[in-house]
């Protein structure tokens, strides 16, 4: 992820980091055992190598139940439609989840972050050069999502202001 957001940079082109998390996954892991939550996490993996076809994207695994898609492909309209569409097809799944009420499903929130060098003007230091700058500001946007109620998706884009306070 470093080595891309430098490219972003030296290269000036668009760079979008989703963070997605699997909801309430613990208490699927509790209710349904851990070789189901491990079947869970293949399903959901399945959905996203889907949904990073593209040169350039990157999609992997950075915890627990908690996955990234890194992308340089993407422009400040599609991203949050991407992402929207990646939320829709884990619910999709339709994997029923023991742990939450009846007829719950497996969902998955999404922090979307989308940034541009070139547009955010010619002064570079308004931009993260720092690599975790950019995966924090994502990441907050990941539990916002969890806290407005899961199984949503909040994007943003990066802003010369955001980049003194990530």
């Amino acid at each position: 992820m470093p080595r891309e957001w430098r490219r972003a940079l030296r290269e000036g082109t668009p760079i979008n980091l989703m963070l997605i998390d699997v909801d309430h996954f613990k208490q699927y892991n509790d209710t349904a055992g851990h070789q189901a939550g491990d079947q869970v996490l293949a399903r959901v993996a399945a959905v996203l190598r889907e949904h990073s076809r593209r040169a350039g994207d990157f999609c992997f695994r950075i915890g627990g139940e908690e996955f990234a898609l890194l992308t340089r492909t993407l422009n400040h309209d599609d991203a949050k439609p991407r992402a929207e569409a990646l939320r829709a097809a884990c619910e999709g799944l339709a994997i029923p989840h023991p742990g939450r009420p009846s007829g719950s499903v497996v969902t998955v929130s999404i922090g979307a972050l989308w940034v541009q060098p070139v547009a955010l003007g010619s002064d570079r230091a308004t931009i993260p050069d720092d690599w975790n700058a950019l995966y924090r500001r994502a990441d907050a946007l990941l539990y916002a999502a969890k806290e407005q109620g899961r199984n949503r998706v909040v994007a943003d884009l990066w802003r010369p202001t955001a980049a003194c306070d990530p």
